[in-house]
């Protein structure tokens, strides 16, 4: 099964199962003798400077390339590591509170008519969505932000971002048009014509599943029912899809700009149910072996996700580019190695390439064929 972020190119999936048989293990690590292994999770430490968008690119791509290079089963996703760290992940609680306080800045800087000023915190709230806008559970807070953003952008006579922002803002809670009160009349007018030219036409349907089913899905912060949802209404914009369901980690994805897609479709992970692994994390990306405390985690964590080694990787920016270090661990036969480093560039693009360094460093030792071997690949 593939879960991809585009599902034959009209879906989001931000829960990934990749499935199939190996025996593998490290070449320049390996222990002695082969050892078989048929599944591996992925589990990502928290980040604070790569949006979550970018983290599932990644970790979608990694996944997707050990599945192919190592014919194993590969459970990933960012929403595995959310389930994994629970409270120790403090990045989009802190990212909610920065939206909150430059939303609040903003807002008070255009009252004040430091136009620029509003412009500029309105942005920086903007993009603090991009780490918290699954969490927020009002539409008010999202429309008040693209709203304030709008009317400065309006007062600089910026009127095509003006009208945009505005379509935004009506989008988050169409049945619950945003408040038109103190705009001047210019204002006013210009923003009751991008609230027609949005409600004008049929919001695009958008089905959205989950495995297991029956997680309650809110969009933008609204309740919209539970999986499976055959026609959701979503109209033209950013958007903000959250599922939750008791016993799994909580799934949010972001939906750019523009037509939704057609499907929606993610596989839920398993919650954590321990002690987050704060030994684990407080190793970080040290270059020596974890310690027999992580080694102790790591165990439990490939027994509850059932699965044959757990490979951590820690995504971060350096000098403008995004670094991946991994750190590979069979339980079975105690053997864990060491962390590793890569390069990926300035941007998540052409991760297929990028990545097949990654799976390379942990290539099998025996791969299985049914009846004549197959010619060794010169891509792979």
């Amino acid at each position: 099964m593939v879960a991809a972020r585009a599902f034959l190119g009209m879906s989001l999936a931000a829960g990934l199962v990749l499935s199939c048989c190996s025996d593998s293990v490290r070449e320049d690590e390996q222990p002695q003798g082969p050892v078989k292994i048929d599944s591996l999770a992925i589990i990502n430490l928290p980040v604070r400077d790569l949006p979550p968008t970018a983290q599932q690119d990644i970790l979608t791509a990694l996944a997707a390339r050990l599945h192919k290079r190592n014919r194993i089963r590969v459970v990933a996703g960012q929403s595995l590591g959310r389930g994994v760290w629970g409270a120790l992940d403090r990045v989009p609680a802190d990212a909610c509170r920065h939206f909150q306080a430059k939303t609040d800045e903003a807002r008070e800087a255009y009252r004040q008519l430091r136009i620029g000023k509003s412009i500029e915190l309105s942005e920086q709230a903007l993009a603090m969505l991009a780490y918290c806008g699954g969490e927020l559970t009002d539409p008010a807070e999202l429309v008040q932000v693209y709203t304030t953003w709008g009317l400065s952008l309006l007062s600089r006579q910026r009127q095509e971002e003006a009208m945009a922002a505005f379509r935004t803002a009506v989008a988050f809670d169409p049945k619950r048009p945003p408040r038109t009160e103190g705009m001047r009349a210019g204002q006013r007018k210009a923003f009751e014509t991008a609230q027609r030219q949005l409600l004008s036409g049929n919001p695009p349907t958008v089905k959205i599943q989950s495995i297991p089913a029956g997680a309650s899905v809110s969009v933008d912060g609204r309740v919209i029912g539970k999986t499976p949802i055959e026609d959701a209404q979503i109209f033209p914009g950013r958007h903000f899809v959250r599922l939750e369901l008791a016993g799994y980690a909580t799934w949010t994805a972001e939906l750019a700009e523009g037509v939704p897609p057609a499907r929606l479709k993610t596989w839920l992970h398993p919650a954590w149910k321990g002690d987050p692994p704060k030994a684990l994390l407080d190793d970080g990306l040290d270059e020596d072996a974890p310690s027999d405390e992580a080694k102790a985690q790591l165990t439990a964590l490939a027994a509850h996700f059932e699965v044959d080694a757990v490979l951590v990787v820690g995504l971060k920016r350096a000098e403008g580019n995004i670094l991946l270090s991994s750190m590979l661990a069979i339980p079975a036969i105690d053997f864990t190695g060491a962390w590793q480093s890569f390069d990926l560039g300035p941007k998540p693009d052409g991760l297929a390439k990028k990545l097949r360094q990654v799976a390379r460093a942990y290539p099998v030792l025996k791969r299985k064929h049914g009846g004549k071997k197959k010619r060794k690949s010169k891509k792979d």
